[in-house]
C-alpha cells in the first residue's frame, strides 16, 4: 500500500507494508519527504503498549522538518503485527533486537538513528550495545528495576478496564494477550531484580536521554544509571512531559533528535 500526502505544502511519501521477519509478519510504515538532506534513516520504536498508530502524526513531523526518512513499525504482538509471546524481560528486550536487526537488513537500513520511547528506547539502547547505530534517543527509558516501575503499572492496572477499550482500536484482538503480558513480564523483572545496565557499556554512539523526573513509570534514576555507563550521553529533563515526552513537547524532542544526527 502505498499513499501520498502533504503536509504543510510539502509532499511526504508515505508507504506502509507488512514484512515478514523471523516468521512473524510485522506492520512497517515509512515516511520520506520528497527532498533528502539527511543521509540516516530514522527508525522508531513504541513503548509496551503502543503501536504505530499511538505516535500520532509525530513520525511525519520528523521526517518532515529533518528532510530524512523515517521508518515506524509495530513491535511482535502490537497493533498490526503478528504475535510472539515471552518467558521475560530479557527474551524479550533480547529477541526484539534480534527482530530490528532483520528487519533493517530487509529495509536496506545499516547505521540507523533510534528513536525509541519506554519499553522502545530500551531496546534502542540494547541493540545500540550489539549493532552499529548512527543515534540513540532514548525517552523515558528503563535499564533498571526501581518502585516507581511497579506502581505505575499497578495503577494502571486497576483502571485496566477503561484504558483497555481505549487500546483495542490499534491492537484490536491482541489487546488482552498484549496487556496481559506486559504485566506478567514487569512483575518478574521486580521479582528477579531486572538490571540491564551491563550492557549498556557496548553502546558507542552518541546517545540523547529525555527524562521527566515526575514520569509515573521511572524516575532520573534510570537515567544516572544509564550516564554511569555510558558518560557521554547527554541528557534533557523536562518537567510535566510524562512518559511520553513527545506528545506535549515534539518540538523539544526534534532539537534533541537533530542534535544527535
Amino acid at each position: 500500500l502505498i499513499t501520498s500526502r502533504k503536509i504543510e505544502n510539502k509532499l511526504l511519501e508515505i508507504i506502509d507494508s507488512h514484512i515478514e521477519v523471523k516468521g512473524y509478519s510485522l506492520f512497517v510504515r515509512q515516511v520520506v519527504p520528497a527532498v533528502l538532506v539527511q543521509s540516516t534513516v530514522l527508525v522508531f520504536l513504541h513503548d509496551a503498549l503502543g503501536s504505530v498508530g499511538q505516535w500520532r502524526d509525530f513520525p511525519e513531523m520528523v521526517a518532515q522538518q529533518l528532510n530524512c526518512r523515517v521508518i515506524v513499525y509495530d513491535r511482535p504482538l502490537h497493533g498490526l503485527s503478528g504475535g510472539v509471546h515471552y518467558g521475560s524481560i530479557k527474551e524479550q528486550f533480547d529477541s526484539e533486537k534480534e527482530i530490528l536487526h532483520e528487519l533493517l537488513f530487509e529495509l536496506g537500513v545499516k547505521m540507523p538513528g533510534l528513536i525509541g520511547v519506554s519499553d522502545g528506547a530500551t531496546i534502542s539502547l540494547n541493540y545500540a550495545a550489539s549493532y552499529p547505530c548512527d543515534s540513540v534517543v532514548a525517552m523515558a527509558p528503563h535499564v533498571i528495576m526501581e518502585e516507581r516501575i511497579m506502581v505505575g503499572i499497578e495503577g494502571w492496572m486497576i483502571k485496566r478496564t477503561v484504558y483497555e477499550e481505549k487500546l483495542r482500536s490499534f491492537h484490536g484482538d491482541h489487546t488482552a494477550p498484549l496487556i496481559d503480558q506486559w504485566y506478567r513480564l514487569w512483575k518478574k523483572a521486580d521479582k528477579e531484580g531486572w538490571d540491564m545496565t551491563p550492557r549498556l557499556e557496548d553502546v558507542k554512539c552518541p546517545v540523547f536521554l529525555i527524562q521527566d523526573p515526575g514520569d509515573p513509570y521511572g524516575s532520573s534514576d534510570q537515567i544516572d544509571a544509564i550516564r554511569e555507563k555510558i558518560p557521554g550521553a547527554e541528557i534533557e529533563l523536562i518537567e510535566k512531559a510524562g512518559h511520553f515526552p513527545y506528545v506535549n513537547f515534539p518540538e523539544k524532542v526534534i532539537a534533541s533528535i537533530k542534535s544527535v544526527l
